[in-house]
Formats: structure tokens, sequence, C-alpha cells
């Protein structure tokens, strides 16, 4: 019995852990309204983004999947200290452009049991957004 507890625990620590943090953000103001939702993932002692797309409404909008919003865009520029502190650019080619889309940056603060999460969406040629 104690040899399988050790083999399991060996097996844990060598694997290493997963975790995931999923976001849904939305703008605070200004018209159109935009929405964001990326999520991020911890394994093997690195972050990652394992999707993203935001949407202007009415608008624009990119996708890591292109389910929808229809343009598929991909991850670059990542700078994730933490799930606290992330920014990201999404990528988009198409015969006619070959460059960055939009730069999200995005920052988690806690005090006590409260915390916020919020940050700003650019988008290239379309705007600023504040988001939360």
């Amino acid at each position: 019995m104690h040899r399988a507890l050790i083999a399991a625990a060996a097996l844990l620590l060598g694997t290493g852990t997963a975790s995931a943090e999923s976001y849904a953000c939305h703008s605070l103001a200004g018209e159109p309204p935009v929405t964001l939702d990326f999520t991020i993932r911890h394994s093997s002692g690195a972050w990652a983004v394992m999707s993203a797309a935001f949407q202007i409404e009415g608008d624009i909008g990119y996708s890591t999947d292109a389910a929808e919003p229809t343009s598929l865009a991909t991850v670059n520029g990542v700078e994730i200290g933490s799930a606290e502190d992330v920014a990201f650019k999404l990528h988009y080619t198409a015969d006619d452009y070959d460059g960055d889309v939009a730069s999200v940056r995005l920052v988690t603060l806690s005090q006590g049991a409260h915390s916020l999460t919020a940050g700003v969406l650019q988008v290239t040629g379309g705007g600023l957004w504040a988001m939360e």
C-alpha cells in the first residue's frame, strides 16, 4: 500500500500540475460595446494563451478558433508573469494584410476577499477600450 502511494506521488510530481484561468471581459464604456474572452494555462513552469477572441459589436472580431468571429488569428507577444498579469497580441494573416490586429493587457488586483481584473484592449486602426 505504501509503495502504491509513493508511486502515485512520484507520478504527480513528475508530470507537474496544470491550471487554467478563463476570462470573459467586456468594455466599461464607449460605443460600440466590445467583448474579450481568453483562456490561459500554466503547465510545466510556463504560461500560455490557449484561446482568445474579441468582438466589436456590429463590427470586426478575431478569434483563435475562427468559429465566431470568423477571422482566424494567432497569438504572439505573450507576456504572462502570473494569472494576475497578462499581456498578448492577436496576429492576422491574409493576402492583403499580415500584422497584429489587437493588443491585450489585463491585471488582477486583490484586497482581502475582493479582486478586480481590468485592463485595455487596443485594436489596430479601430480603437482603445477599457476592459473589466
